[in-house]
């Protein structure tokens, strides 16, 4: 793959029934970039899988993690932030309650909390 692309991440492989099993196949009829599939986690909700095994998390295809939206982006303003965005008084959108991020990460004690203070970078 000279100077292609090697490798991609999908981070919400879960649009598909069976992601990890689709990303196999392609390969098998000559894909050969590496693909980390994240599942989101409303998805699995709402459709569980089985446990992961080994071979599930490793090789060119595999399961890499979980996707988690617990805010929007900066860029369209709805990341969750302590101070308002610039000439708004908007500070984004949470999406995650606290008690379902604890959920997600297994009652590590983890919290949703909105973004420090971001120094906005202004343009002449």
């Amino acid at each position: 793959m000279e100077r292609g692309i090697v490798a991609v991440n999908d981070l919400l492989a879960t649009f598909v029934p069976t992601p990890l099993q689709m990303f196999r196949d392609a390969a098998r009829a000559g894909l050969l970039t590496q693909c980390a599939l994240y599942y989101g986690w409303t998805d699995l909700q709402a459709n569980p899988v089985p446990d992961l095994t080994d071979e599930d998390r490793t090789g060119r295809m595999k399961v890499a993690g979980m996707k988690l939206f617990m805010d929007g982006a900066y860029s369209n303003r709805t990341a969750w932030t302590n101070d308002p965005y610039p000439n708004s008084t908007d500070h984004g959108m949470r999406a995650l309650a606290d008690e379902t991020v604890r959920e997600a990460v297994g009652g590590l004690g983890a919290t949703a909390s909105r973004s420090p203070s971001t120094p906005w970078a202004t343009g002449p």
